[in-house]
């Protein structure tokens, strides 16, 4: 009795820690978006949105003229889709992840969809960002 209370006790410990991970992974993941290394990309996406008037062919059509500004918009779509990809595999939270991702999910697949589109073709790449779509499309359903 005392090796399976001591035996339970180890496996609770490794839980507990295991669920200390996932949470210090997921803080690193939420910082990393308001980090200034990062904020350049993204007042990009905000110029290119602003540059073609919120329309998703212009938008394209904007990228595809401004390569350095389209490598900013693949930058933070690359970063969206690991941790899109991250979360679908259980390393990081998807409930706290969602209350502060959730908004700018829906921004970035609206408003850059098109880019998103037309990237694929030119990669011939079908599922080129599935696993942003797909944690978006589950955000959208399950309300979180």
């Amino acid at each position: 009795e005392e090796i399976a209370a001591s035996r339970q006790e180890r496996i609770s410990e490794r839980e507990n820690e295991a669920k200390i991970r996932i949470l210090d992974r997921t803080i690193d993941y939420i910082s990393r978006w308001n980090h200034p290394d990062f904020s350049s990309s993204r007042a990009t996406m905000k110029k290119a949105l602003l540059e073609s008037n919120k329309q998703n062919s212009k938008l394209a059509t904007y990228l595809d003229q401004h390569p350095d500004q389209a490598q900013d918009v693949v930058s933070v779509l690359n970063f969206l889709e690991e941790l899109s990809f991250l979360t679908h595999e259980g390393d990081l939270d998807k409930e706290k992840l969602a209350t502060f991702y959730r908004g700018i999910f829906d921004m970035v697949y609206s408003e850059f969809f098109q880019f998103i589109q037309s990237r694929r073709e030119e990669k011939n790449r079908e599922k080129l960002y599935e696993h942003f779509e797909k944690l978006h499309q589950e955000w959208q359903v399950n309300g979180r």
